[in-house]
């Protein structure tokens, strides 16, 4: 019988945060286990390849489910499998969120997850490359965070655009000790190392992975927790071998922590007997543990691409799609890990606030020097840049629920985007601020007339329309387990499940509400956390 002090399901943002805390004790066994495989590959690496991730081994491929207020369009889900999870094909985009976000998660029952209480965490896991000497910011942990080696002329058009059409210049999207938090327009900072990306895995993971204590299994499915009553006491998987795969089971002596995100966490309790008993009946499951709030609550910022089409100035990098293009660019960038292909696309952004109720941004914008269309899988017919709308603060919930007793057939997403109305009337708001913004100098000399003239005549009707048509998910998926003391709360404000012993989730799905901006840094800053939690136990 194989058993472990502490079993870590998911090599993602922060499971590897909890690998490397808890093993940094030697007299601590730890066993981290990832569905997916090694993230030794140039892609990976590479920061502008990242959607070409998308629909590979690296990534679990979900799909949701055909979305009424989308004119009943499926969206892509992409989803980390592999080490470093979504943090190995994401954008790379280093947003904590605003204050107000932490101190909401307070009032709503989660006591000691106020601002003031995770500033600290974020501070440890980052090392700012620029930000050296701000109190706002960490310089001795191993999450690297920088600026873009590269800086697309067309996103310095857009910053300046939003400057002149009346956002103040910001470049520290997350410093809030300073007078404008979020609020303006500037760069993005990135989670790169010298112009590579810096996942989880490449911080927190391949540095101790020499440890004898740690144990990794790649490819290695979890299907279900072992119960025993009312308290896990370790896992049953599938681990893939050279002959085929192998059904396991292995045992924690203290405690089992999910880290596998918002959709796979759920799933896993779910397929446990752990979830509302009359979904679980449904599929011929049996409930061990009645928690009705299992799956629901799911929150996701939308995106929705203003596409507009270059004029003359030759910058977008749609330019470069040829083979000959891409060799030039793909050597530059091995040779000095600089040029295009250390870009991650989404070089500039700004946070807006279009419902003047709001006190803190409702939108973000990220600008690409480049169409986005169909997530990425679709090319523009002219070369092309992109203004996405984000919505920070959805009030529109989905779910996740299993659709067989099945391990292997992938559990049902449901979004709602735009389900209640107030989200297609912000989207709505903010696209009357990119018109403001994409009539400004110098953007404007940059933009065909044919897109401005689209943009400047639509009616309502028809920009309605296009939101639907076009919005997409910004791969943000939260709150499935969330954290709280109501009915519909999954765990307590130390990350321990309702109800079950021996079980914490340390992962996107326990936020309580959805946090204004990219979700990598706070789920980093979650791991950090569930290792306090535990090793403080």
């Amino acid at each position: 019988m194989e058993q472990f002090d502490y079993i870590v399901v998911g090599a993602g943002s922060a499971g590897c945060v909890l690998a490397s805390r808890l093993s940094a004790d030697p007299q601590c066994s730890v066993l981290l286990i990832e569905a997916g495989g090694s993230d030794a590959s140039l892609f990976i690496t590479t920061p502008a390849a990242y959607s070409e991730l998308f629909e590979t081994r690296y990534d679990w491929g979900y799909v949701t489910e055909p979305d009424p207020q989308l004119l009943s369009r499926r969206t892509l889900m992409a989803r980390g499998k592999v080490l470093g999870g979504s943090s190995a094909i994401n954008a790379m985009v280093y947003i904590r969120g605003h204050s107000e976000d932490f101190n909401f998660w307070q009032t709503l029952g989660c006591e000691g997850w106020a601002y003031k209480d995770v500033l600290p965490y974020f501070l440890k896991s980052e090392h700012n490359t620029r930000l050296k000497d701000d109190p706002a910011h960490g310089t001795n942990g191993e999450l690297q965070v920088s600026d873009l080696r590269v800086q697309n002329p067309l996103s310095n058009l857009f910053v300046a655009a939003a400057c002149n059409a009346g956002l103040p210049a910001n470049d520290d999207f997350n410093n809030a000790l300073g007078d404008s938090e979020q609020y303006g327009a500037g760069f993005f900072q990135v989670t790169q190392a010298t112009g590579r990306r810096c996942s989880s895995a490449h911080a927190f993971l391949r540095p101790i992975l020499h440890r004898p204590n740690l144990t990794l299994w790649t490819h290695t499915q979890v299907n279900r927790l072992i119960m025993f009553g009312n308290s896990v006491t370790g896992i049953e998987c599938s681990r893939k071998r050279l002959w085929g795969r192998r059904a396991q089971r292995v045992y924690a002596r203290y405690e089992t922590i999910l880290c596998a995100g918002a959709i796979n966490s759920p799933a896993i309790l779910q397929h446990s007997g752990i979830a509302d008993a009359s979904q679980l009946a449904q599929v011929g499951i049996d409930c061990v543990v009645d928690l009705p709030g299992v799956g629901q609550a799911l929150q996701d910022h939308t995106m929705t691409p203003i596409l507009l089409a270059e004029k003359d100035t030759h910058f977008s990098y749609d330019r470069l799609r040829s083979l000959y293009y891409k060799a030039f660019v793909g050597l530059q960038y091995i040779l000095t890990h600089s040029g295009p292909a250390s870009s991650n696309g989404a070089e500039a952004g700004a946070f807006d606030i279009v419902n003047n109720s709001s006190q803190r941004p409702d939108v973000q914008y990220t600008f690409l020097p480049a169409g986005l269309i169909d997530a990425g899988r679709g090319a523009p017919e002219q070369p092309s840049m992109t203004i996405a709308i984000s919505l920070l603060q959805p009030k529109s919930r989905g779910q996740v629920k299993l659709r067989s007793k099945d391990v292997a057939i992938a559990p049902q997403i449901t979004m709602n985007y735009f389900q209640e109305d107030e989200d297609l009337q912000v989207v709505l708001a903010a696209v009357e601020r990119v018109k403001a913004i994409i009539n400004a100098a110098p953007l404007r000399d940059s933009i065909s007339e044919a897109s401005l003239r689209y943009f400047n005549t639509a009616d309502n009707a028809e920009l309605v329309h296009y939101i639907k048509r076009v919005t997409q998910t910004q791969y943000h998926p939260v709150g499935t387990c969330k954290m709280g003391q109501t009915q519909q709360a999954v765990v307590d404000s130390k990350l321990r499940v309702h109800g079950v012993n021996n079980l914490r989730i340390a992962d996107a799905a326990i936020m309580p509400r959805i946090i204004s901006g990219n979700t990598n840094a706070t789920c980093v800053m979650i791991g950090e956390r569930a290792a306090d939690f535990i090793i403080n136990a």
